[in-house]
This record gives C-alpha cells, structure tokens and sequence, in this order.
C-alpha cells in the first residue's frame, strides 16, 4: 500500500479532519491523506440530537455503536451480536431519535434494521444478493425516504432512492471507475 500526504507544520491546537482519498492502480493500494488543522479549540457543531455515533465492526459479527459527545467523548455504547455471516457497514441516526444500521452478509443479502430511539431493532428489510454488488450504507432523508449506495466489484456503483416503505423507486449509476470503489453516501 501507497501512502501519501503531509502532517502540516507548526503547532496546531487540535486536528479537525482527516480525508482519506483511496484507490487501486496496478494491483497497488494507495491512500492519500489530507490533513485539516484548527489553530484554536473547536466550537463543536451539534448534530439535530446533540451528539455523534461511531460503528465499530468486530470479524465475529458484532457491532459496538459508541456515542460521542461534541467533543468526541464516549458517553455512552451499544453491542449488538454476535451474527455469524454479517457485518455491520453503516448506521445512521436520524433526526427523530430513531437510527438505521445496514448489515452485510458474507453471500451478498442486506438486512436495514429501524430501531428505536433506545436502539432496540422494530423492524427489518432484507434485499439481494445482486452478484457482485456490496451494500455500503444507508441514509434516511428527513421526509422518510432514504438512498442506499451499494458498490460492484467492476468499480460501478448505484445510489438507490427509496421509498417511506423501503422499496426502491429509482437509482443513479455511475462508473465503472477502474480501480475505484465507492464508500458511503449521505
């Protein structure tokens, strides 16, 4: 793997974002990082419900959802799992309390959990396998409707835009990029 980007000098007071920018050429990974420096302590920007989440994905199929403060303290953790098969690929809190959280398994199917604001699953969709296309996250828009973007192995990706009910009404492609893998999309 290729690893590019410089620390900036100085003394900064703190590091506000870290964009990693990822590719494939030749067989060769390469990430090129690019480093964004505050020079006084943030003023945190609250999301709508006061705080940020983190998924943390274990190889054993579990999830740890971490909730973080404004300042990016851990106040509080959910563990879900272990599922054999699955990996959890994005969770999303929404507006309202409630959250989504995408899972994977290792044959190709989705399952999109809705939880509650206590994070406990009401209710799940499952949609695939499509041969070759991975599910990488899901975002619930704030009318209910919600995209979720799933990546092919050809370097193409499609962002589905989805119904109150979850079903797909139509989709973006874009691609293939050679090389290229799409990520995540809000």
């Amino acid at each position: 793997m290729t690893v590019s980007g410089n620390m900036p000098s100085g003394t900064p007071s703190a590091l506000k974002s870290i964009y990693v920018l990822s590719h494939t050429s030749g067989g060769d990974s390469q990430a090129e990082y690019v480093y964004e420096w505050v020079t006084s302590p943030p003023t945190p920007t609250p999301t709508p419900t006061g705080v940020s989440t983190l998924l943390w994905a274990e190889t054993t199929g579990r999830a740890s959802i971490w909730t973080l403060d404004v300042y990016g303290n851990k106040t509080s953790e959910m563990l879900y799992g272990p599922y054999t098969g699955w990996t959890p690929r994005s969770y999303h809190r929404n507006s309202d309390g409630t959250a989504n959280m995408l899972w994977g398994r290792i044959d190709g199917y989705v399952s999109l959990w809705m939880m509650d604001a206590g994070g406990n699953p009401t209710s799940m969709s499952y949609y695939g396998p499509y041969e070759g296309w991975t599910a990488k996250s899901y975002y619930r828009n704030s009318d209910g409707t919600a995209n979720m973007l799933w990546a092919e192995n050809t370097g193409r990706a499609s962002i589905w835009m989805m119904d109150t009910s979850g079903n797909k009404t139509s989709e973006m492609l874009y691609g293939p990029y050679e090389g290229w893998t799409a990520q995540d999309y809000d």
